[in-house]
């Protein structure tokens, strides 16, 4: 039984799709939301590209640190996203191209061994409006910037700072980002998925600086949750300037539905009988979470039992013999996403 394994990918699956995360929050002076409303639209319209890098300290504990880096390009309708997925068994990374007339690719890079989904560019059809956040695991550059413009947004100017002789105008504001994240699925395993998901970006207190040409050009928002303190930065860059986005050529064709159904598997999906004695024990797994990832006995108890309810043959001894596969370790990456939203 190989729960330190086990420990390490709950731990790194949850920490990359849980990077956005609910504050405690506190009142913010309301002012400056004209000039900050002016910079995300200003930029919203122009073609730039996006680094991002999430670090999570887990447990607050400054020596357990995980980090995943990403980068968005944005040209006109046509946006590219690739973000790495943190991995015990090597280098994973996701990919994603919504191109010209609503088309969208995506594709996963260096699946271990047993993966359920086909390798090469996947085109989705059928999607439904507003599921690109199921999709990518995340919400979307463009859902922070159009946070940035609704009247009622709440900012503080709080001055400016000069940086490589340029002076840049900072702000702090709290925005809602749970409308672009929610929509509507019969899958049940998505769905408590995208509920954690809008729960973790309802309230976040977001700094945000622009630059002399009224773009934005950094996004910082510092998080808690039950897997630790998160810190995610957007540095923005190359506004205006040619941006290259390819439509991908897909090796493969399916559904929205069928994408969903691989990525999270339905317990009824399987025809295999579970014998609940080949089951992890609940105690070793939360002791093997805890001494190995630092991770508090309540959200490794919340997410065995979100395992046992959802996806219990990710809690059969015999599957980690092998080593992870793809299906097992986003079992894992939702029930930790869900039981992150809840302890946060």
């Amino acid at each position: 039984m190989k729960l330190r394994i086990l420990a390490g990918i709950v731990l790194s699956v949850a920490v990359a799709l849980t990077s956005c995360g609910a504050d405690d929050g506190h009142e913010v002076v309301v002012s400056g939301a004209q000039a900050l409303a002016d910079a995300a639209g200003a930029t919203a319209e122009a073609t730039y590209i996006v680094d991002i890098e999430s670090v999570v300290k887990v447990g607050g504990d400054d020596e357990s640190e995980v980090r995943s880096n990403g980068h968005v390009a944005r040209s006109g309708s046509m946006m590219s996203m690739s973000m790495e997925i943190p991995n015990t068994n090597g280098e994973v990374s996701m990919e994603f191209v919504a191109g010209d007339a609503a088309r969208q690719f995506v594709r996963y890079v260096g699946m271990p061994d047993g993966s359920t989904l086909p390798s090469g560019w996947i085109e989705l059809t059928e999607v439904p409006k507003g599921s690109e956040a199921a999709v990518m695991s995340s919400a979307t550059v463009g859902s922070f910037l159009a946070a940035f413009q609704k009247v009622d947004a709440k900012v503080e100017d709080v001055g400016t700072t000069k940086r490589d002789g340029r002076t840049f105008r900072r702000f702090r504001t709290r925005i809602d980002l749970s409308p672009s994240v929610e929509f509507e699925t019969e899958n049940r395993v998505l769905g408590k998925v995208v509920h954690a998901m809008a729960k973790t970006v309802s309230d976040l207190d977001t700094d945000v600086e622009v630059d002399e040409d009224g773009h934005v050009v950094t996004i910082v928002y510092r998080t808690e949750s039950a897997v630790g303190t998160t810190t995610t930065t957007m540095e923005f860059s190359g506004f205006g300037e040619p941006v290259k986005i390819e439509t991908p050529t897909p090796d493969h064709t399916m559904t929205f539905d069928e994408f969903i159904g691989l990525v999270y598997p339905e317990p009824e999906s399987s025809t295999e009988a579970i014998d609940e004695s080949e089951l992890i024990d609940r105690g070793d797994f939360i002791d093997a979470m805890n001494s190995e990832s630092g991770l508090d006995e309540k959200f490794a108890a919340c997410v065995y039992d979100e395992l046992r309810e959802s996806s219990p043959r990710a809690l059969l001894e015999e599957s980690y013999e092998s080593g992870m596969n793809q299906e097992l370790a986003q079992a894992m990456a939702s029930a930790g996403l869900v039981c992150g939203a809840e302890g946060g």
